[in-house]
């Protein structure tokens, strides 16, 4: 963990003492030619790379990632764009998920909980439904009720495995 520091997260001077101290963190523990991985929040992060373009020999052996939950958010906001105007915003609000207001902002990936239950939802209705063709398909075709599960289960897993 770095050392705190009793100044402004947000300001350049703070980011590049911070940046150059855990640069010689690493190379104490590590040696001199590795590289040091940091993580930031969105905001942060912009600020670093701007400054590792400005001062590119000093930070050259910092990397810089953006957190897991910027990342859940970003990916969350991709889905969002993906399934919008598809039925499914309009499902959830049908059925009481959520109100149109909260619907919006789970698609533009700003409610990170309850994009992922909206989501969750949604690929278990999808799995359900595909579940159901397929026993359809082939009780039509064999003439024959799946009232088993676990054979139904089997038989799906073996259809899947060859093709």
């Amino acid at each position: 963990m770095m050392p705190l520091l009793a100044a402004p997260v947000h300001e350049w001077s703070t980011i590049l003492t911070v940046l150059t101290q855990a640069q010689k963190i690493t190379a104490v523990v590590m040696g001199e030619n590795h590289n040091t991985v940091i993580t930031f929040d969105l905001q942060l992060y912009e600020k670093a790379v701007k400054l590792q373009m400005n001062k590119a020999q000093e930070l050259d052996h910092l990397v810089f990632r953006i957190g897991e939950m910027h990342t859940v958010m970003a990916s969350l906001c991709a889905l969002g764009a993906s399934i919008e105007d598809s039925g499914f915003d309009e499902g959830w609000i049908k059925v009481g998920l959520y109100g149109s207001t909260t619907m919006r902002q789970t698609l533009e990936g700003n409610h990170m909980k309850r994009a992922l239950t909206a989501h969750s939802i949604k690929y278990s209705a999808l799995s359900d439904l595909h579940m159901d063709a397929f026993l359809r398909s082939k009780s039509v075709k064999s003439n024959a009720e799946y009232t088993n599960v676990k054979q139904a289960s089997i038989a799906m897993n073996t259809i899947c495995q060859e093709g």
